[in-house]
């Protein structure tokens, strides 16, 4: 017995030391405990060799605990395939095998004692879920992924194909985890080349998803099979069909309400979901839910979804539980810019009133422009309200072709039916054939948003204009001049071709038969637009949007007529996030830092933007938006995203506020939420918080969200004033991640460029050794983020050259070493800021000089050059960059076209050797410098770029 309870408090120990090396947040997985191979050998040898049936019984879910840890680690360095649990068998005694794994599976003991321990030590499972293979997915979610699995599918897997069920839940939804985000972000941008080999191994050493032994492997795997689609970026396949959630879509009459449209749920397996459950929804309205089943499919509380007619399109969002959007479809009810809709009752599906016949046998409904009418008049009508009001109608079958017509107000017949019985409709009268319309002002291109005057030519001598209507409105006009009245391009006239309806009819002839005409406006239409609650809406270009918005809805791009152009380069300032095809999509995930959304005909060579989508695009978090009715907090609420359930742990942040500017933290206990936890309301009335504070909500000093009630730009000129508190300015504007890329309408340069440039100290300290903030708050280390705030460094300094003063601002705060400041700043900023580096090295080396009196060429080669090393390869491996020539590896990773890569002349001789000249005092050209821009976004051209600016100090 002794012997039995010291062995039961060995297992105790074990637990109390796993408890103390796992995370303090919870939901946690056990490869954070980041066992070596020596103490997964000893856990090995322990388990076969001392491990008891009694110790197991005695301890309980304790037990449970540790041989969760071996099934984890044996799952991930050994399991092949689905041949886990005879694996893990075989580690333990025969007597113990018996009892864990009768039938080489868990017994229910075994189970009982692991849900135990996973629920004591907040370990992330779905057990609640009611999972058929829930301990299956349970054990992988303890890992992620598994040796044998990432080096057969790795290339795929990054891809978004064949993704494994433990990748998707750790990547989002209720069970995702940070560190596992930034392996598998880092992963994919090394595939992409974004980032260098040597970032991405920094990132695999810190990780606790991988093995240290794996390392090699995930480099080189990660780069393989290129030509794979990535099915999760959108650049390459942005043409390719999405599933659809809902299919089917049909109408019927109901005689008491009107009409309906219903359709039917999709294939559902092809969208890849992973979470509990869903729910489809209509702007705020939940049509239905999708719910888990044991075996990993998902059954809906119903098929079918249905439609209000009132409405000519609805945009569908599938919603996970935690309010991100999953999948979306746009689905078109009827056609907002005709004059007539007919619809068969039979069918429930749409006819074309202009080429399909019909048949008096049969039941159809129209839906008419409010000014007209059907005759023979119906007793079976319901108006429909909305964003584009009409009236329904029903034509009952057994109705009579030759007297069945739509008309106008004044009796003139717009529409009749085809039946079979009737002759084809003649063909337009040749002397017609040269009618037209055109803005008066011989504009070929027009935006969309925009008012239009426009007249119609080529009417000839003998005809008149009997009526004009324009995507199913009519409109008046001069019968004199045919100059039609002003008419606003909208973006549902645009997706219809701006079709005009045209009647002429010859002069001096009473009641005279009437041609129908239609034409399209001769003119190019440009410009954005976005589904919104009530339809399309037109983007202005000076409009600032979010990036949530551009994750979640559905964008429609109208370029200018280039027949040349087949896809298009989407850049968020010098980022190109993807090429865009002619289809209404989400423009993707972008930063949200304020740089502007433009269209390129390519990255490279473009003196000017094809279009505009918007002058800059934020990134607001949880917030949605905050509101004052006073300026005083008394009045403030702040609208969330989801709902979001208050804590002690959170904290309401305003800034700036009273005379010293400083962020006042407003804590739990003077703030309130309502509606259903989507809104905050602070109750307090703080000192100095406004229209003109960002306002912000941490959890645990970490940002979650934040905005403005202002123009965020407002805040950003202010800045310039607050330089007497520059640390604590810099910190707390990466903090509440303000949109610094963001300028003033017609201004190419950064508004907060004002205060990076006079006190760039602040700045590079705030971003790189991320000093200055308040201790209450933290700022986001993730490697995404870090990111992020790499591009807003580039484009902030892009063309900027330092003075003395400032040169010496920068090395007091960033060079550390005393014996080296100037190396410590070179190997800090040499990678990000190249020409920044060079410059600050020109003027410290020139007024100072080399440390020790060092001859320069021996500094560079002896002391910065093998730093540069060892900083582009901490892991002690060969580098690729070391290994390959560095201008062929940057030009052969510059995207200069959707499947096209620059070539070294380009690079070295239009953007490398233009940007080296600006250390000797050159400027660059308007394309010198936008070229520049995009290729800093790219780590291998910024590697080939250091190393050039090496060799240009080295000249002297």
């Amino acid at each position: 017995m002794p012997q039995t309870t010291k062995s039961v408090d060995t297992i105790s120990r074990l637990v109390e030391d796993m408890q103390s090396r796992l995370p303090s947040e919870p939901p946690r997985s056990l490869c954070e405990l980041r066992l070596s191979k020596s103490e997964y050998d000893n856990l090995c040898l322990w388990a076969k060799e001392r491990l008891t049936r009694s110790m197991i019984r005695l301890s309980g879910w304790r037990a449970g605990a540790i041989i969760l840890i071996l099934i984890t680690e044996v799952a991930r360095r050994e399991a092949i395939g689905h041949r886990l649990w005879p694996i893990v068998a075989e580690k333990f005694s025969d007597d113990v095998r018996r009892l864990l794994f009768p039938n080489n599976h868990p017994s229910a003991d075994l189970k009982q004692w692991i849900q135990q321990a996973v629920r004591h030590l907040n370990l992330r499972h779905v057990f609640d879920d009611d999972e058929k293979q829930g301990w299956y997915i349970t054990t992988h979610l303890q890992f992620g992924i598994a040796a044998h699995g990432f080096r057969a599918r790795l290339p795929e897997w990054l891809c978004g194909q064949y993704t494994p069920d433990s990748v998707r839940r750790l990547l989002i939804g209720d069970l995702a985890s940070e560190s596992f985000q930034d392996l598998w972000q880092a992963l994919r941008f090394y595939r992409r080349d974004w980032i260098a080999e040597e970032e991405l191994r920094l990132i695999i050493e810190k990780s606790p998803w991988v093995l240290a032994e794996w390392q090699d492997d995930l480099v080189r795997l990660a780069r393989e099979k290129l030509h794979l689609i990535d099915f999760e970026e959108g650049s390459e396949s942005d043409e390719l069909p999405t599933p659809d959630l809902v299919q089917d879509v049909e109408v019927e009459w109901e005689y008491d309400v009107g009409p309906k449209f219903k359709c039917k749920l999709a294939d559902l397996e092809q969208l890849e979901l992973i979470a509990p459950h869903y729910h489809l929804m209509v702007d705020e309205t939940a049509l239905l839910s999708l719910f888990r089943q044991h075996d990993g499919t998902y059954r809906a509380d119903s098929n079918q979804v249905e439609f209000s007619a009132s409405v000519p399109l609805v945009y569908l969002n599938l919603i996970d539980p935690v309010g991100e959007v999953h999948h979306s479809q746009l689905v078109h009810l009827w056609d907002s810019s005709a004059d007539v809709n007919v619809f068969n009752l039979s069918s429930g599906k749409k006819v074309d009133s202009e080429c399909d016949q019909m048949s008096e046998s049969r039941s159809y409904f129209f839906i008419l422009q409010p000014d007209l009418r059907l005759e023979p008049s119906s007793d079976t009508w319901v108006r429909l309200t909305g964003s584009s009001p009409r009236i329904a109608v029903l034509l009952d079958k057994n109705w009579d072709s030759s007297s069945t017509r739509v008309v106008m107000s004044d009796g003139t017949v717009l529409w009749s039916p085809q039946v079979r019985t009737a002759p084809l409709r003649q063909a337009e009268p040749q002397q017609l054939q040269h009618v037209s319309v055109q803005p008066v002002n011989h504009t070929d291109t027009i935006s969309i948003g925009d008012s239009v005057t426009t007249v119609i030519k080529g009417v000839p001598e003998g005809f008149h204009v009997a009526y004009v209507r324009y995507c199913g409105r009519p409109l008046t006009f001069d019968p004199h001049t045919n100059e039609l009245s002003k008419l606003i391009i909208a973006p549902e006239d645009a997706n219809a071709g701006l079709v005009f309806s045209i009647g002429v009819c010859r002069l001096g002839v009473r009641n005279g038969e009437i041609t129908h005409l239609r034409r399209s406006l001769d003119a190019v239409v440009v410009g954005t637009a976005r589904v919104s609650e009530a339809g399309w809406e037109a983007i202005q270009s000076r409009s600032v949007i979010t990036s949530r918005e551009c994750r979640e809805s559905s964008f429609r791009v109208y370029l200018p007529n280039k027949s040349d152009i087949t896809k298009v380069a989407l850049m968020e300032g010098p980022r190109l996030l993807k090429w865009l095809g002619q289809r209404a999509a989400p423009l993707g995930r972008v930063h949200g830092i304020g740089a502007p959304l433009v269209v390129r005909s390519q990255p490279y060579n473009c003196d000017s933007e094809l279009l505009t989508i918007a002058r800059g695009c934020t990134n607001g978090g949880i917030i949605k938006g905050v509101e004052f009715e006073h300026d005083g907090a008394e009045s403030l609420q702040i609208q969330l995203t989801r709902p979001l359930e208050l804590s002690t742990e959170h904290c309401v942040i305003a800034w700036p506020c009273g005379d010293h500017n400083e962020p006042l933290m407003i804590d739990p206990q003077n703030i309130t939420s309502s509606d259903s936890r989507r809104t905050w309301s602070v109750v307090s009335s703080p000192c100095g918080v406004g229209k003109k504070s960002i306002v912000a909500i941490s959890f645990k000093g970490r940002w979650l969200g934040s905005a403005t009630a202002d123009d965020p730009l407002n805040l950003l000129h202010s800045l310039a004033d607050f330089s007497q508190n520059k640390h604590l300015v810099a910190s707390l504007v990466r903090w509440f991640r303000l949109p610094i890329l963001l300028s003033d309408q017609g201004r190419d340069v950064p508004t907060f460029a004002n205060f990076a440039h006079k006190c760039p100290d602040a700045v590079l300290t705030a971003w790189i050794s991320a000093e200055g903030l308040p201790h209450s708050l933290k700022h986001d280390e993730g490697f995404d983020r870090h990111q992020v705030e790499s591009v807003q460094l580039r484009d902030l300094y892009l063309g900027w050259i330092p003075d003395s003063n400032q040169v010496s601002q920068i090395i007091e705060a960033l060079g550390t070493n005393e014996q080296d400041p100037l190396g410590d700043v070179v190997i800090k900023l040499l990678l990000e800021l190249p020409l920044v580096t060079g410059h600050i090295m020109k003027h410290w080396l020139a007024d100072v000089g080399p440390p020790q009196n060092m001859p320069l060429k021996f500094y560079l080669d002896k002391v910065l050059r093998p730093q540069f090393g060892q900083k582009l390869n901490k892991s002690g491996k060969s580098n690729r960059m070391q290994d390959s020539d560095p201008l062929s590896r940057a030009a052969s990773n510059m995207n200069v076209g959707p499947n096209a890569s620059a070539d070294e002349f380009f690079v070295k001789n239009a953007i490398a050797d233009p940007a080296i000249s600006t250390l000797s005092g050159h400027t660059l050209t308007g394309i010198e410098k936008s070229n520049l821009a995009v290729a800093m976004q790219l780590a291998p051209f910024r590697q080939y770029l250091a190393s050039r600016v090496l060799d240009e100090i080295e000249k002297g």
